[in-house]
């Protein structure tokens, strides 16, 4: 990170309200850059901007949609040494899992969500029970995007749609269990 950094909100390059702050490296504490702080306006305007931007990607046909998505994990990959070099020094991690666990899995991340703009949308929903996924996928509320019958299991069904896990109806909250007296 070289630099001051500034924010990218609704298309445009912004400088920070509330200034910038130190990207300080956890293994040699040394300032290694300088952050974008964006004040709370500037954040509210982000996810506006991300909202509105939403509708229009989501009717983007797949392919482009994979070939953006594809485009961002070619470019991550040719700046591959830069960025490990830059997720080391932010994370204070060996180079070893900076490219490996870092860099190497931002990449993979995006090769795969290209690939799955690309996979066929289930059939057989009812328009209200389904839910359209940012990269284009479509799901049955209640049911795998993946048609497996395992993920409609009850022992799934302990999970909100969210992923927040629930406990089991079945078992105490306390892990050490209900108290004797």
């Amino acid at each position: 990170m070289t630099g001051a950094q500034r924010l990218f909100i609704g298309g445009e390059w912004t400088e920070p309200d509330g200034g910038h702050y130190e990207v300080v490296d956890p293994a040699s504490e040394e300032v290694v850059g300088l952050a974008p702080e964006a004040s709370r306006a500037q954040v509210h305007d982000a996810a506006s901007a991300a909202r509105e931007a939403f509708a229009s990607w989501s009717r983007t046909k797949p392919e482009e949609r994979a070939a953006i998505l594809d485009r961002a994990a070619d470019v991550m990959q040719r700046d591959f040494a830069a960025n490990a070099e830059l997720a080391q020094a932010e994370s204070g991690a060996t180079s070893g899992t900076a490219r490996g666990m870092q860099v190497a899995v931002g990449v993979a991340r995006f090769r795969r969500y290209a690939k799955g703009a690309l996979e066929p949308v289930e059939q057989g929903c009812r328009r209200r029970s389904t839910r359209r996924d940012p990269w284009g996928r479509r799901a049955c509320s209640g049911r795998s995007p993946y048609g497996s019958p395992s993920a409609s299991s009850p022992a799934s069904r302990r999970t909100t749609t969210r992923g927040r896990i629930r406990p089991a109806r079945s078992r105490p909250r306390s892990p050490w269990g209900t108290r004797s007296s």
